[in-house]
């Protein structure tokens, strides 16, 4: 499933916006999580920041920061092979690719027309909260991502 079988309702009822927008937050989500922690070296930067705060011993920190990113490797490699996906980038690179050219084939700005709708701003708020990690950069690097994601 990709982010595109969020488009192809032609009219946006309320009830089809409830659905886009919880197709499109169920199916980024699903892919985002395998990205961010697919690789031991990406699963522990993700830890960094539970680390810094609070009024943890040292011991304490470490632990969590590592044991965390084992779990979430772990979680990572099952819900690819839950999912059927090979290589977790490439497969967001796919859905965010599919999601660009559903708007470009629309001929708008926006999914939702000249301003944004539920699915825009669904899709919006996923790849916001990749902002600060590589995988962000990959996509506006690897994708036509950043015209869509600036004019939002």
């Amino acid at each position: 499933m990709t982010i595109s079988c969020i488009c192809s309702l032609p009219i946006f009822t309320v009830r089809q916006r409830n659905r886009c927008k919880r197709k499109s937050v169920d199916t980024s989500t699903s892919v985002r999580s395998k990205c961010l922690t697919a690789e031991p070296h990406s699963a522990l930067p993700r830890f960094d920041y539970l680390t810094t705060e609070g009024n943890f011993s040292w011991f304490v920190r470490e632990t969590s920061r590592y044991s965390g990113a084992v779990i979430m490797y772990l979680v990572a490699k099952k819900l690819q092979k839950k999912y059927n996906i090979g290589d977790p980038r490439e497969d967001l690179y796919g859905a965010v690719t599919s999601w660009i050219d559903t708007v470009k084939e629309k001929g708008t700005s926006f999914l939702g027309g000249s301003e944004p709708n539920v699915a825009d701003l669904a899709v919006f708020g996923v790849l916001r909260s990749l902002l600060n990690f590589d995988t962000f950069d990959d996509l506006m690097a690897n994708t036509e991502l950043r015209p869509w994601y600036e004019r939002m």
